[in-house]
């Protein structure tokens, strides 16, 4: 039997033996052994099932969703198969044009609402867009012809949905599952963890930390993840006009302020908890660099040093 004391894990593997199908993996230094408990737990619960289940459930025929609620319950009704995001969009656009902000005092939040929208639809069509790309990619390097074949049929596919509407039965299916793959990415604890600044969620944040793309680390996902946050920022600030007659600059200078912004900025989805600092400068999240200070080869593959005066600090 595992301790069930909330102390930290030590690695020691034991828990293993315990975990026929693998919930192993979402363990990571900074669990507890409570919290490993559960997820063995869990795990042997899914060891009951047949084999024929659990291959379905990896498939994703079954997910996570539905261990707590019965099959159809995000089926979605036929505005989807009608219209594709774009048209969702320009919806989305035509509501927000006909907003009266003299008349009606919930236009800013209606306003800003139809933004979260607009926003939504975006993300949904650049998730297609990462899965035409890695088809394609994989297509490049596939040697069997008939497999080359489907994945180049995947990448149309996903080139047309969800950004279009669907005009025949794979690209309905297809839509349909990226429209349930973003509903459950939302509902499956992560945005509700972060409003409660991960209250009763511990495990999901722990994975947050433990099993997550960091920046600084030689890790081209994350690096150029950072790399577009710094120009999209770059680009809306430097060069605007200020009070003074002068003009705004960006410099990755924070001294103490990255203290004071902590304060007041919620819970991030890296497993960071409200309250406390942001990452110094350039540097990545405290603690999350462990491969050294890789961070500094990162940042100057770029243009970023010279375009912050090198005032970059680590």
């Amino acid at each position: 039997m595992l301790p069930m004391q909330n102390e930290p894990c030590t690695m020691c593997e034991e828990c293993i033996k315990a975990c026929p199908t693998g919930a192993r993996q979402v363990t990571g230094r900074e669990m507890t052994v409570e919290d490993v408990a559960r997820e063995v737990t869990r795990d042997r619960m899914f060891a009951e099932l047949p084999q024929d289940w659990r291959a379905a459930y990896d498939a994703g025929i079954f997910t996570e969703f539905m261990e707590q609620r019965a099959p159809g319950h995000t089926v979605l009704d036929g505005k989807i198969y009608r219209k594709g995001m774009l048209d969702f969009k320009a919806d989305i656009a035509r509501a927000a044009s006909s907003l009266d902000f003299l008349a009606d005092p919930e236009a800013y939040e209606k306003r800003e609402t139809l933004k979260s929208f607009d926003i939504a639809c975006d993300a949904v069509i650049a998730f297609a867009a990462g899965h035409a790309a890695l088809a394609r990619d994989l297509a490049d390097r596939e040697t069997r012809p008939q497999r080359r074949a489907e994945l180049l049929k995947i990448a149309d596919v996903c080139d047309r949905v969800p950004a279009h509407a669907p005009r025949d039965f794979h690209e309905a299916l297809q839509y349909y599952w990226f429209c349930h793959l973003a509903a459950i990415t939302e509902l499956n604890g992560l945005i509700q963890g972060l409003g409660r600044d991960f209250e009763n969620e511990e495990v999901l944040r722990r994975r947050l930390v433990n099993r997550t793309h960091k920046y600084g680390n030689d890790d081209d996902y994350a690096d150029d993840i950072m790399r577009m946050a710094f120009a999209a920022c770059f680009e809306e600030i430097d060069g605007r006009p200020d009070a003074r007659g002068g003009g705004y600059r960006v410099e990755m200078l924070p001294t103490t302020s990255h203290v004071h912004f902590g304060s007041v900025t919620g819970a991030m989805p890296d497993g960071r908890k409200a309250g406390l600092p942001l990452s110094e400068g350039i540097s990545p999240v405290q603690g999350a660099d462990r491969r050294g200070r890789s961070v500094q080869s990162c940042w100057q593959r770029g243009r970023n040093y010279n375009r912050t005066n090198r005032t970059s600090h680590w």
